[in-house]
């Protein structure tokens, strides 16, 4: 290849190509984008890919890096970047801003940590807030978990919050043990049954206690009861 630079323009003189890494052709595997090597000539890696053409899973007009790039100023990108991770280093990331749903963690065991204060907001209105200045979250209105009891015997989870029972008659419910509800969990159960002929008891799981005791009879027509666990009992408030 043979080039002469004149008034600021390059001839450039393929007929001279040969199959060399130093012959000033382009080389690499089909499809490689192309860098420049120590000896001044181009050549390409199949891990740093550019399709133009649909091939495996990937769409037309992709780049594909499998390996490291260093980047030295900023990356502008359009379209999306899909990597199995993404590390910022000794940065602080001021803004995300993304259109459509966003998901994190993709199994039940993920945890996600934020360091600072969370807020939601709808419009200019903080519809939940969670603040790292006083450790106290602030929720414009709230809704817990409601569960209807249809049946005369019933077991609660730990994901229980709200009971309604409907079932006429006595009525058994088996609360969920203390220590699998944790510290601070409350419970909320109300007989939704205008007469009822009956009562609702309530039984603590095995070596559990409400208030002292291991059951407790709720008497009367439309009757409710509160509960918070200490991680080890259940108390009435």
């Amino acid at each position: 290849m043979a080039c002469t630079n004149k008034f600021n323009w390059a001839y450039v003189n393929c007929d001279e190509v040969g199959s060399s890494a130093a012959d000033g052709a382009a080389h690499g595997a089909t499809g490689s984008v192309q860098f420049l090597t120590g000896s001044g000539n181009t050549t390409g890696s199949a891990n740093l890919m550019f399709y133009t053409a649909s091939v495996s899973d990937y769409t037309p007009m992709t780049m594909i890096l499998s390996g490291a790039m260093r980047i030295t100023g900023s990356l502008h990108v359009t379209g999306a970047i899909v990597a199995n991770s993404l590390d910022i280093v000794n940065t602080t990331i001021t803004e995300i801003q993304q259109n459509g749903s966003s998901r994190f963690g993709d199994s039940a065991d993920d945890t996600h940590v934020f360091t600072g204060s969370l807020v939601v907001k709808q419009a200019s209105v903080d519809v939940l807030s969670a603040s790292n200045d006083n450790n106290r979250v602030f929720v414009r209105a709230f809704g817990g978990m409601y569960t209807n009891v249809g049946v005369a015997s019933y077991t609660a989870s730990a994901e229980s919050y709200i009971i309604g029972v409907s079932q006429t008659g006595n009525v058994s419910l088996l609360l969920p043990t203390a220590s699998a509800c944790g510290s601070g969990s409350m419970l909320i159960i109300k007989d939704e049954v205008g007469t009822r002929a009956g009562s609702i008891g309530i039984t603590a799981s095995s070596g559990d206690a409400i208030d002292g005791e291991a059951n407790y009879q709720m008497t009367g027509s439309m009757v409710a009861i509160s509960m918070y666990s200490n991680g080890v009992n259940w108390f009435i408030y």
